[in-house]
C-alpha cells in the first residue's frame, strides 16, 4: 500500500475528526495542541493522531468511552506516546524554528505591503514605488514572531495547565492588540525600500522556509 503524503495524512484525519461525537472532538482536541507543543516531527504528529482517532472511533462504534482505551489521565497517555516517539534532531528542531518564524515574517511583510498600498488608494495618493517604513512597522515585524511563538508555546505546552493555557490565548489577543495600537502612535518614517526588494525579500523568507521544514520530504 503506498505511503500517503503529509498532506494527504493530515486531510484524512481532518475528515476522520469531523466523524467523532461533540465530547471526544473536545478531548480529541486537547490531546491534539498538546502534542504540537512536543519535539516530534509534523509527520510523526500526523501518524500519532490517526491511531488516536482511530481509538476514539473505534470506541464510539462500541458505544464506550474513550476512557476505557486510554485511561483517565490524558495528559499521562500523552506523555507516554511523547516519550516512546522519536523526536527531532537538535539540526531538524533548529530548522523547524526557522521555517515558522521566516514564514510568519513572510506573511505578515506581505500583509503590511498590501494593507500600505491599499490605504494610498483610499487616501487618492498616486502609486509609489517607494514603500515608507516607520518605527511602528519594524517593532511589529520583530516583535509579531517571537510573539506568535510564545503565545503557541504556552498554549500548547500548558494544554492541561487551564491558567498557563488561557494566559497563551491572552499573551497573543493583547500582545497583537498592543502591536496594532503601536502602529497608531509610531509612525515615524525612518526610511523607504523600493516595492522590488520588498517583494524579493518576501520570496526569499518563503524559500528559506520551504527549504527549512524538516517535513518537506514528506
Amino acid at each position: 500500500m503506498t505511503k500517503l503524503s503529509l498532506k494527504q495524512l493530515r486531510k484524512k484525519n481532518n475528515n476522520l475528526d469531523k466523524k467523532l461525537s461533540k465530547e471526544n472532538q473536545k478531548i480529541n482536541l486537547d490531546m491534539i495542541v498538546y502534542l504540537r507543543g512536543s519535539k516530534i516531527s509534523e509527520r510523526k504528529q500526523e501518524e500519532i493522531r490517526e491511531d488516536i482517532l482511530d481509538i476514539f472511533l473505534s470506541a464510539q462504534d462500541r458505544g464506550e468511552k474513550a476512557e476505557v482505551f486510554i485511561g483517565e489521565d490524558y495528559k499521562v497517555f500523552m506523555d507516554n506516546i511523547i516519550a516512546n516517539t522519536i523526536p527531532m534532531t537538535r539540526q531538524e528542531e533548529v530548522h523547524y524554528w526557522v521555517s515558522i518564524i521566516t514564514a510568519v515574517t513572510a506573511a505578515l511583510i506581505m500583509i503590511l505591503l498590501i494593507q500600505w498600498y491599499i490605504y494610498t488608494f483610499f487616501d487618492e495618493k498616486p502609486f509609489s514605488w517607494q514603500v515608507p517604513i516607520t518605527d511602528g512597522i519594524l517593532v511589529l515585524i520583530i516583535s509579531a514572531p517571537i510573539l506568535s511563538i510564545l503565545g503557541a508555546v504556552l498554549i500548547t505546552k500548558k494544554t492541561y495547565t487551564k491558567s498557563l493555557k488561557n494566559l497563551g490565548a491572552v499573551v497573543l489577543f493583547v500582545g497583537f492588540i498592543g502591536l496594532i495600537i503601536m502602529q497608531v502612535f509610531l509612525r515615524n518614517i525612518l526610511f523607504t525600500v523600493h516595492l522590488a526588494i520588498i517583494v524579493a525579500i518576501i520570496v526569499i523568507l518563503y524559500l528559506v522556509a520551504y527549504l527549512t521544514d524538516p517535513d518537506r520530504k514528506y
